[in-house]
């Protein structure tokens, strides 16, 4: 498989989107029960916005066992991630909610977040569901420590 663990000496010194557990495109749909992607860009002002809220979420699910995990996916590593970029703009693809398949998932800007349970995206907040994608994800993020 492609994902990558963190070792347990990093845990809680969760100071940067690359100290989050990743997962790679190809990855996306394959880690286990219901889980989310946070997806950002290197040169991305509105996700270095999110970071504060992302890495308190992170640390969040280091102590409660029951939380929902969140995995980190760095769509400027083309690498690793090609194809999960939409060139042609949100215009350029379908809405990929309830998809099993990891070829149907795009985005076209960063941040995004996509939330999967067993396999198949249930959510996804990106600027193809909204005007507002850095405060959807928050309100979401957020809700989700209370």
């Amino acid at each position: 498989s492609l994902s990558f663990g963190l070792t347990s000496c990093k845990k809680n010194k969760v100071k940067d989107f690359k100290d989050l557990e990743t997962v790679v495109y190809q990855s996306i749909l394959s880690q286990n029960g219901k889980y989310m992607v946070f997806i950002y860009g290197d040169n991305c002002h509105y996700c270095e916005m999110l970071k504060p809220t992302i890495l308190e979420y992170s640390r969040y699910v280091n102590k409660n066992k029951d939380a929902i995990k969140i995995y980190g996916l760095n769509s400027s590593n083309t690498r690793v991630n090609k194809g999960l970029i939409a060139t042609g703009g949100d215009e350029s693809y379908d809405n990929f909610v309830n998809t099993t398949n990891y070829q149907d998932i795009h985005i076209s800007t960063t941040p995004g977040l996509i939330i999967v349970n067993n396999g198949k995206v249930t959510k996804y907040i990106s600027s193809k569901t909204t005007y507002y994608p850095k405060t959807e994800i928050e309100t979401y993020i957020t809700n989700l420590m209370k």
